[in-house]
């Protein structure tokens, strides 16, 4: 099966810059995240993976086009937008080119974003859990890092396979799995990840917007529940177990 990686800068560095992706799993949190953090640190697209079952979709970003998987580069951050969750018979292969790609351009690490469903909480105060490869140095960061998830929680889906990549290939990674609602898109969710990874890596990216969305989400959802029960209706709630 066919993926490759085009880059527009051939003679681009980017050696010793943090990888930073997400997908569309649950409460979209790692799509959500990722693609704020884009907006807001200006990060400017730098190329595409493209492969045999590219999905059909483009968007404009400003005056250009955006691709189903585009590479946006801002000072010391690498990111990867995914507009759509990958083909399952196509993940090997992308995510292998993906993943060699990575290690021979000498990035420092990477930073998987996702969701972890808010039934795990166990304090209000909890914004995520973490799990990480064998090389990445969490003893640094052991102060302000999140507690990792409990043993026997399983991590599914992309950042899975990835995670699993990295380790064999002895790249430094660590996802950040934020908590959040996962029968919406959770854009609270998003933002306390954005949190975990200002204070993890000294960054300053606003979450305000996300934080602002997520109070309109809370409201529409209580005017709505409010609806239902004056209509003498009653709401039905289906909740994943995995992350």
């Amino acid at each position: 099966m066919y993926a490759k990686i085009f880059i527009k800068d051939e003679g681009l560095d980017l050696k010793n810059k943090v990888f930073v992706t997400g997908f569309q799993g649950i409460g979209f949190a790692g799509y959500i995240a990722v693609s704020h953090m884009i907006k807001q640190t200006k990060a400017e697209p730098i190329g595409y993976l493209i492969t045999d079952l590219l999905p059909p979709v483009v968007s404009m970003n400003g005056t250009a086009i955006s691709l189903p998987y585009t590479f946006y580069a801002a000072n010391d951050l690498l990111f990867l937008l995914p507009e759509a969750v990958p083909e399952q018979r196509e993940r090997g292969t992308l995510f292998r080119k993906l993943s060699y790609w990575l290690k021979s351009s000498g990035i420092r690490e990477a930073v998987l974003i996702g969701g972890l469903v808010n039934e795990f909480k166990k304090d209000e105060n909890d914004l995520a859990r973490v799990a990480y490869t064998s090389k990445y140095d969490a003893s640094s960061k052991s102060a302000i890092m999140p507690p990792t998830i409990e043993k026997g929680l399983m991590i599914v889906g992309p950042i899975a396979t990835l995670l699993s990549l990295f380790e064999a290939l002895g790249l430094p990674a660590i996802s950040i799995l934020s908590y959040v609602d996962p029968n919406r898109p959770d854009p609270m969710g998003a933002a306390n990840a954005i949190k975990v990874f200002n204070n993890m890596y000294g960054k300053e990216i606003s979450t305000e917007e996300l934080e602002r969305d997520a109070r309109k989400i809370e409201q529409e959802i209580s005017e709505a529940e409010k609806k239902k029960m004056t209509e003498g209706g009653t709401s039905d709630q289906h909740r994943a177990l995995y992350v």
